[in-house]
């Protein structure tokens, strides 16, 4: 299993205007998660050249299209939201989907998972053969991690 984040390099440069539909606090986003509209628009400013990660865990838990993609193509099914982020004074933008966390559901899935730690930190772990996938698809702004010890 790997640990995979945002690569710190791209995620510094990526600044996400407080959106008004979405909490930013981690327990009330998942409390008010199924609340929020089926698509939403988040805007972003970014340092020109920039590539926008394929995994985001902060300031919410996001994934690319090719990464979910991947994850139903592994059978993970989670519940998500759409979300088309912008790019402030551009023209860029790129869709995601939002993602639902739970701490008792989330270990179902052992190629791609969840969880939030004892920080309230959200990880991300996924398998060797779901690593390879999304690496095989062109995966961009992230960072893979031994896991070390079983999970």
């Amino acid at each position: 299993m790997f640990i995979v984040q945002p690569d710190k390099t791209i995620i510094d440069r990526i600044h996400f205007y407080n959106p008004v539909d979405i909490p930013k606090n981690l327990d009330n986003y998942l409390k008010q998660f199924y609340q929020l509209p089926d698509i939403l628009t988040l805007r972003v400013q970014m340092d020109e050249n920039t590539a926008f990660p394929d995994i985001f865990l902060k300031p919410y838990p996001m994934v690319s299209d090719m990464v979910m993609q991947v994850m139903r193509m592994y059978r993970t099914e989670i519940f998500s939201r759409r979300v088309m982020i912008t790019v402030r004074n551009s023209k860029e933008y790129k869709w995601y989907f939002l993602l639902y966390i739970d701490e008792i559901t989330v270990p179902l899935f052992r190629d791609f998972e969840l969880r939030i730690d004892s920080q309230k930190k959200i990880k991300c772990t996924i398998s060797l053969d779901f690593a390879e996938s999304i690496l095989r698809r062109g995966a961009k702004g992230i960072e893979l991690m031994e896991e070390k010890g079983d999970s």
